[in-house]
């Protein structure tokens, strides 16, 4: 490789290091395939290149891996004031030698460009060396300013255009001109020296017949000179373009036939045996560059039709039907999510609560004796929940009993005394003992804490609590009755403007996963309340059905019912929300 090298190497590294801004050094290395040794064939700016770059491609031959070694990774021994990108020349999974540019870059992102164009300008120029034996040193060299031009720009117009301008330049041409396969028919994109081109005009759908006529022999078609191929479009165009010869040239890309590159020359003889080989060389090298780049300028649903009708050749390349079957049924959902409607739903966090709920108080001051009955139990009216110690109320109706039996006493013998005025007196403290007598007996009764009316305690577990004080008015139990229920929605403060009353929804238990029960918007509080970290509003619904299995307490989630949206809207109008509002805060 190296003995054929010849002097394509060094200019073509003068032509990276011209090419690459910040070139600091730069140098390539070539020696037997796998084996070696490895020798300097090329240098730039002078011969002290090599040394300073050995270390690097010494790496990229070992691991036969492209290499970038940054300037920041490097010690100061090392003198490096760049960073070095190295990339390993091989051909036919045979390690040739290797190539190494120390450059100066800006970021990250500008080392990773610099190393992926060196990788594709060395792919080139091995292509290029492995058909050196059919063309001299200076056809060699301008296929690889050809390859160059088409690397160096990378939007694919821009790119196009060098390409054909340059080829009619250096080869003397009236103009070299690009078509792509669209279909079944080819269609003029790219002509040298023209901004713009109208496929509807006469000479250009022509011009697309004698490619279409080239690309359905798979061969190169020169008129006049070619005797043996069919150049029926080839003689029409010709006559249409008064005289001269025309070449045809197939693209291949990845085993298919995707286009074709014209040359016109303004001679009848412009074409001799050596030129056509040049020609086929250089559109077999830029010819693939060139439709990548043209395939990668399309949008995505441009390429996706493309695959799915057949248009773009990749899809028979298997490494590609994924793709292009991920692409497409990424647009599908894309479509269906932009297009179809569905039910918007709220959701939260909900509890079941009973319609009306009772509170069961002490009704006197004093300790728990006694409890039957706790949270969670059913019970009916008149039902003994508890009992506090009746011994001090005990002593105290005792007390006045016998107070009001003394006074008994002493009232009938000042009646039998005839003494008025100790009757009068009698009488009133009688009256006085009778009432604290009652009083002592309603205080008896009221130890006896029992139901108001059937249902079940929510609240109310007095069994750890036995002996323990109480004052009058203490909550004991709650309880709810089992006919009636309520939601009790916490809704986010984002969801709560869109609620109305009379909205329904439906309400998933815990308890009763696969059940749903149906409710109705019935309040909405205008006051909001903060726990973990979040506000919520309060809203209450009436339930509208009764299953036996409820109980007060129970949890779940409920979904309200808002009206149709758009998916795309349900599943991605929070996330927009948020950003509007984050961009708000953050704009001056």
């Amino acid at each position: 490789m190296a003995q054929e090298a010849g002097n394509i190497i060094p200019a073509w590294l003068n032509q990276q290091c011209r090419q690459f801004e910040g070139s600091i050094r730069a140098t390539v290395l070539l020696g037997e395939a796998d084996s070696g040794p490895f020798h300097p064939v090329a240098q730039w700016p002078d011969e002290s290149a090599a040394v300073s770059l050995a270390q690097a491609g010494l790496s990229a031959i070992r691991s036969r891996t492209s290499v970038l070694q940054s300037r920041n990774d490097s010690p100061p021994s090392t003198g490096q004031t760049g960073d070095i990108l190295a990339c390993p020349i091989l051909h036919e999974k045979q390690l040739l030698g290797v190539v190494t540019v120390e450059v100066q870059s800006d970021n990250r992102e500008k080392q990773e460009q610099l190393l992926e164009m060196l990788q594709q300008n060395t792919a080139a120029l091995e292509r290029v060396l492995s058909t050196k034996p059919h063309i001299d040193e200076s056809q060699a060299f301008m296929v690889l300013d050809l390859i160059a031009a088409s690397i160096e720009h990378g939007e694919y117009h821009a790119a196009a255009r060098a390409v054909t301008t340059r080829f009619a330049a250096v080869m003397k041409l009236d103009q070299a001109s690009l078509g792509w396969l669209e279909g079944k028919q080819s269609r003029i994109e790219i002509i040298s020296g023209s901004a713009s081109v109208n496929p509807k005009m006469l000479l250009m759908r022509t011009m697309a017949a004698a490619m279409d006529e080239a690309i359905e022999q798979d061969a190169t078609i020169c008129f006049p000179g070619g005797d043996d191929d069919i150049s029926v479009a080839h003689e029409k165009f010709n006559r249409l373009r008064n005289g001269g010869q025309i070449c045809t040239i197939p693209i291949n890309y990845a085993g298919e036939l995707v286009g074709a590159c014209m040359l016109d020359h303004g001679h009848e003889a412009g074409f001799d045996a050596d030129t056509i080989a040049v020609c086929e060389t250089a559109v077999s090298l830029i010819g693939p560059i060139l439709y990548e780049k043209r395939l990668q300028s399309q949008g995505i649903g441009t390429r996706c039709v493309a695959r799915l009708t057949g248009r773009d050749k990749m899809q028979r390349r298997p490494g590609n039907r994924l793709r292009m079957f991920i692409i497409a049924a990424a647009l599908a959902a894309v479509g269906f999510l932009t297009t179809q409607t569905g039910e918007y739903r709220v959701t939260a966090d909900a509890t079941l609560e009973g319609t009306v709920q009772r509170m069961v108080v002490a009704p006197v001051t004093g300790y728990i004796a006694e409890v039957t009955a706790r949270a969670g139990d059913r019970v009916h009216e008149g039902d003994l929940l508890a009992r506090l110690d009746d011994k001090d109320f005990k002593l105290e109706h005792r007390k006045w009993l016998s107070e009001s039996n003394q006074l008994q006493r002493e009232y009938r013998e000042a009646m039998a005394q005839y003494d008025s005025a100790g009757v009068t007196i009698l009488r009133a403290q009688l009256d006085s003992a009778a009432a604290q007598l009652a009083l002592a007996e309603e205080n008896l009764a009221r130890t006896r804490i029992l139901a108001p009316m059937d249902g079940v305690l929510v609240t109310g577990d007095l069994d750890q609590a036995l002996g323990a004080p109480v004052e009058r008015g203490d909550t004991l139990f709650e309880i709810a009755p089992l006919e009636s229920y309520r939601v009790m929605l916490e809704i986010d403060e984002r969801d709560v403007g869109r609620l109305r009353i009379g909205q329904l929804g439906q309400l998933a238990l815990v308890g009763l996963p696969n059940q749903r029960l149906d409710f109705e918007i019935e309040r909405i509080t205008p006051v909001s309340s903060t726990e973990d970290g979040r506000n919520y509003f309060a809203v209450e619904a009436r339930l509208n059905e009764s299953v036996e299995v409820l109980r007060p307490g129970m949890a779940g989630v409920g979904k309200v019912s808002i009206g149709s949206q758009r998916f795309i809207w349900i599943w991605t109008h929070e996330l927009v929300e948020w950003f509007r509002l984050w961009t708000w805060t953050w704009l001056p």
